[in-house]
This record gives C-alpha cells, structure tokens and sequence, in this order.
C-alpha cells in the first residue's frame, strides 16, 4: 500500500508510554506491514535490524500492539486497513473458483486459446510497462482526510475510496500451479517464501493495475499466457545453449525489471 491512514490523535493516546526509540520501531514495522501487506515475520533480531533499532526495542512493541499467530506477528488496526482497500472481491473469488472446476476439456480449451493470445497480450501490455515499472508495484489510495468517518454519524456512508476498483489479493499458489503447467521447462518452485509471496503479490498488482477487468480470473488468464510466452523463448528455457549452460527461473521472471523485457519480445528474437 502506497497511503494509510494515521490518525495523530488515536496514535498519541495509545503510545505515549513508549520511548523515542519504541516510538520509531513503532512506526517502522507499521510501514513495513502496510508496505508488504502481509504480518510481520516472528523474529524480533530479524525486525530489529530492518528497522534499525534494538532487539528489546522490538520485542516491547510487539507485545504491545501486535498479536502472534501462526506463527506470524499480526495488528488488528492494520489487518482491518488492508481488508478495506485490497480485500478480496467474493464476485471475483467466486467466478475463479468456477473456473478451476470446469472440465478437463474446457481447460484444455482454455490453454489453447491463451496460447493463441500469448502475443495479443504481450501488444496489450508494452505501452503500459515502462509506467508499470515506475510506480507498478504500489496501488495510489486517495487521502480520504476530509471524510467524516465518525461511525455515529453515518457507518454506511461511501468515501472516494469506496468508489475506486479494488484489486484482489494475489493467489499466489494457483499461480505456482500455472507457471508448472506452462512452464514446464523452467526449474519447479518447490518452495514458496516470503521474498517470492512479496514479489508475486507486486507483479500481480502492476499487471491488474493496467487491466481493465480487475478480477482474480482475469489475472490468472494473464499469468497463464505470460507463462506459456516465456515457454516460447529458446534463450529463456535455455534451449538455445549459445555456449552457455543458464535457463530463467521462477523469482528471474517475476522481477518487474525482466518482466518489462520479457513482454517486449527482448528473449524472443531469433
């Protein structure tokens, strides 16, 4: 997230007991949290030395303001933040729930025709890409600081950001289990880390960003035909030896920098 919101009154009333040093390491795991969207890693020497302040420092925060579960250090305030800007669409989980449970044949059906939309789609996103790459991996959230949010007054009444499309959380799995279906020359991803779930989650919002159908299904149509486009490259896959023994890989093609060249064409040309 790009923007959230910080309301001095209620932040002042709840940390006026901290030192400047917990006040500072307050603020930080915040942004780191709002920044990666995802809870905060249980290991306070980890999150000590992101935020640059002490161990103890961290560990009185946490127990504090946050809560450990599943292993994974959580803020209610900001975990409720997120869900209201980026929470999942049940339209959208729904259609893409359907569509995984169509027939073999219907997916087979399926595959091909984004195979035969792989270079529709890499002409689609060219324009967009470079912008993408500047600022794609944040979505811009209006300051809503003149809105009366005051629940006594009206709970139900739309803010700006109500209005503005919402884009649903990545699913990071069933993309892993499109790039093995498309991939298939490329190593297997057998482990899904925090560092791949941050990266995915940036990719998946700069490709929704530019699409203007913003819907789980619709990210996944456009996975699986980046993925199946990167198949198509001798030099990706590592068919084309040229002298040298290297092929892609999952966390080299989801980097926003390769990923920009790869949709241009720049490992496609014989």
């Amino acid at each position: 997230m790009k923007f959230y919101p910080h309301h001095i009154g209620d932040y002042r009333g709840g940390t006026a007991h901290l030192s400047n040093e917990e006040d500072i390491c307050y603020r930080r795991l915040l942004d780191r949290y709002y920044d990666t969207e995802l809870p905060l890693e249980n290991s306070p020497r980890l999150l000590a030395r992101q935020c640059r302040v002490t161990q103890s420092a961290v560990e009185n925060v946490l127990a504090d303001f946050f809560i450990l579960t599943d292993d994974r250090w959580h803020n209610a305030r900001a975990d409720a933040e997120i869900v209201l800007w980026y929470g999942k669409s049940a339209k959208a989980k729904a259609k893409a729930d359907a569509r995984w449970g169509k027939t073999a044949d219907a997916r087979a059906a399926m595959k091909e025709q984004c195979r035969s939309n792989a270079a529709a789609l890499l002409a689609q996103c060219t324009d967009d890409a470079a912008r993408c790459y500047e600022d794609a991996t944040q979505y811009p959230i209006p300051n809503t600081q003149e809105v009366n949010l005051n629940p006594l007054v009206d709970a139900d009444a739309p803010t700006p950001v109500d209005k503005s499309p919402k884009i649903p959380n990545c699913p990071h799995q069933k993309l892993i289990d499109i790039f093995h279906a498309e991939a298939t020359s490329l190593p297997r991803v057998m482990t899904l880390n925090e560092a791949r779930k941050v990266a995915l989650a940036r990719l998946w919002k700069q490709v929704l960003a530019t699409e203007q159908d913003k819907t789980t299904e619709r990210g996944l149509e456009y996975f699986e035909g980046y993925f199946n486009f990167v198949e198509q490259s001798d030099f990706l896959t590592g068919r084309a030896k040229n002298g040298k023994d290297w092929s892609a890989n999952f966390d080299w093609i989801i980097k926003a920098p390769n990923f920009v060249k790869i949709i241009e064409g720049t490992y496609h040309r014989k």
